[in-house]
């Protein structure tokens, strides 16, 4: 059987971010600034121990109630990663950015 490396132990942990947007609008041929800001908890997966694994297929094991992107265009928070990374979503709402063997 074909092996890969992945995760030995998966651990959620959970990472506050501050946030800030500015949008410009024009009134009357004036243009006008807004800024809003927060802070905003986001999950992500910690998987720092890897092992060989048996490569039955690319999912992992706790995508078993992973949801199509599709389905979730209109969610609240839209998920980004960094271009290594795979935007994997949950089915709770959470995701997680993965990095798979082929993206290296």
């Amino acid at each position: 059987t074909a092996q890969r490396c992945g995760p030995k132990t998966t651990k959620r942990v959970e990472l506050y971010f501050y946030y800030s947007n500015k949008t410009t609008y024009i009134v009357n041929t004036h243009s006008r600034q807004r800024t809003s800001s927060g802070l905003e908890k986001l999950p992500f997966y910690n998987h720092t121990e890897c092992e060989c694994q048996d490569k039955l297929d690319e999912v992992m094991p706790r995508d078993g109630n992973a949801v199509d992107y599709r389905q979730e265009r209109n969610s609240e928070h839209s998920c980004k990663c960094p271009s290594e990374y795979t935007v994997r979503r949950l089915a709770n709402g959470s995701c997680s950015c993965d990095c798979f063997d082929k993206q290296r």
